[in-house]
């Protein structure tokens, strides 16, 4: 339950940031909705990644300057928690508002 709540926080702040974005731009919302989702998704995956590269990077400078042991090198795995499901179904929501926006009946 707390997962899915943490979830709809996650896409209603991730509505409102894009909505203000697209004030800010003067564009329609629906026309930044998937790239915007998209692009807030990639920012959370490269801050995983990042993360994972500096423990990495301090682990083996460590090992190679003093010889201790300090854990390693870690390969880099996705983290789907809470947050991430919520940006996740966003896209898939933004995507379905869009093709249906876009769709010539």
């Amino acid at each position: 339950m707390r997962t899915f709540v943490i979830a709809g926080v996650t896409i209603i702040i991730e509505t409102i940031l894009l909505w203000l974005f697209s004030l800010w731009l003067g564009v329609h919302l629906l026309e930044i909705l998937l790239l915007g989702g998209i692009s807030i998704f990639g920012i959370a995956w490269f801050f995983q990644q990042g993360s994972t590269y500096a423990n990495n990077h301090i682990n083996t400078m460590t090992r190679g300057w003093t010889g201790l042991d300090t854990g390693g090198v870690r390969v880099f795995r996705f983290k789907v928690g809470p947050v991430v499901f919520g940006l996740l179904m966003f896209i898939l929501i933004s995507l379905i508002i869009t093709v249906i926006y876009y769709v010539e009946i």
